[in-house]
């Protein structure tokens, strides 16, 4: 995991280098931007953490509490990308203007596997819950 989180950092360090400066600059002054970098960011250290922790601690709830704290920095990631396509893409066109082609196949694909994902989170997460107060009740 180590290697991954530098590796992904190399990769932060070349993106910024190649990013044209009107990006760079909406980076820079406070607005939801740069709130959801740094929310993305902070869940992601918060989670390798969690996830690092959990190693040493079996039977706590970390592993799920990683888990949550990922698909939290994955949220703001997601917002965070398409905020900086629209500002690289405004010189261009804007896209209320573009023509829509609703993709219906891809909304229905996409939306079942946000609902079973997020049901089988919920499921782990209600499993790790009722076994930790079991754990507590015999203690």
């Amino acid at each position: 995991m180590l290697v991954a989180t530098v590796l992904q950092t190399a990769a932060l360090v070349a993106l910024w280098v190649t990013l044209p400066q009107s990006i760079k600059s909406a980076f820079s002054r406070h607005c939801a931007l740069q709130n959801l970098a740094a929310g993305g960011v902070l869940f992601g250290l918060a989670a390798v953490g969690a996830a690092r922790l959990s190693r040493k601690r079996a039977g706590t709830g970390l592993p799920v509490l990683a888990v949550h704290l990922f698909v939290g920095a994955i949220a703001c990631l997601v917002v965070s990308r398409d905020l900086v396509r629209q500002i690289y893409l405004r010189p261009y066109f804007e896209i209320a203007h573009a023509p829509v082609v609703p993709q219906w196949s891809m909304f229905a694909a996409f939306a079942l596997t946000l609902v079973v994902g997020l049901g089988f989170l919920g499921v782990v997460t209600k499993q790790m819950l009722s076994s930790l107060v079991a754990k507590s009740d015999k203690a």
